[in-house]
């Protein structure tokens, strides 16, 4: 698999673009590349590249982030390291972008010299299970979306359909026609598919048609360990919109409470199926949420 200087990661929020970047950097370091990650997610605190900072450290590849990030003083700044990375076209860079077009805005003041330099990847992650990725109509939606706000076409697609932890090998399998046909629509080609390294052999060694993709495994070791969920029941407002976002369907609103404002809250219904992913964290516009880890 072929690389450029500089590999872009942007799509729908929880697509797991961090975590594809995190390993894209590690094997672009395996094959001897110079390489730093660059976060310019200003708008999820949740899954933040920090988060796997020694990590990096360890296997040498360097990262610029926020001086802000996961403390309680996350704003939206950027270091002024990421315009060197970018400028003066030394090494490798792997930028995760910020989810959805608002995420896709903070790149908008370094497209010109990317189109400039002109050696990069503008790659679109798909994940099949997001609430609102699921056909391939609204993917594409939020594609055009995202290259309207940052003014950088995308080059290529990623599918990345999980749901975490319990990811199986038939989830992946099942969305590679979902994948191929978001990458036919757009008019470019699927360049990966991404699975846990425990996932491979179940779910490509099988069927022939795919076995030539190129795949990024070992994701194993850059998934964020979760833990549990907090609710803060007395700012619920019982919009359900976290009960639509999750892929296992473990939230529901209480048939038997109501908080002080008179609305059911959310409840999880089975707190050992819970894989940790945050999308109800990241849907609800009334930060109820808090994913503990």
């Amino acid at each position: 698999m072929t690389h450029k200087r500089l590999t872009l990661f942007a799509g729908h929020y929880g697509s797991g673009k961090t975590n594809i970047a995190l390993n894209y950097a590690r094997w672009l370091r395996r094959k001897g590349e110079a390489v730093t990650v660059a976060d310019l997610d200003i708008v999820n605190p949740y899954f933040r590249t920090k988060d796997s900072e020694e990590d990096l450290k360890k296997e040498g590849i360097g990262l610029i982030v926020s001086p802000f990030a996961n403390s309680n003083l996350d704003v939206p700044a950027m270091p002024k390291e990421t315009y060197a990375l970018i400028a003066e076209r030394g090494e490798c860079g792997v930028l995760d972008i910020g989810g959805d077009d608002r995420g896709a805005l903070a790149l908008g003041r370094y497209v010109p010299e990317i189109r400039a330099e002109g050696d990069y990847e503008m790659l679109f992650v798909i994940n099949r299970a997001r609430p609102l990725t699921r056909t391939v109509a609204d993917t594409i939606l939020v594609l055009r979306e995202i290259e309207a706000a940052c003014g950088l076409p995308f080059t290529a697609v990623v599918n990345n359909t999980n749901l975490g932890q319990a990811t199986a090998a038939a989830d992946v399998l099942s969305s590679m026609p979902y994948a191929e046909a978001v990458a036919a629509r757009a008019g470019l080609p699927l360049k990966m598919t991404c699975c846990a390294a425990r996932l491979c052999a179940g779910a490509f060694q099988t069927c022939s048609r795919w076995r030539s993709r190129s795949y990024i495994t070992n994701y194993d070791k850059w998934r964020h360990k979760m833990a549990k969920l907090l609710f803060q029941e007395e700012l619920c407002k019982g919009c359900g919109l976290c009960v639509n976002a999750c892929p296992k369907g473990l939230l529901a609103l209480s048939k038997t409470r109501l908080n002080q404002k008179g609305h059911a809250p959310v409840e999880l219904t089975e707190p050992d199926k819970c894989v940790g992913c945050a999308f109800c964290a990241t849907m609800c516009p009334d930060c109820v949420i808090t994913v503990e880890k």
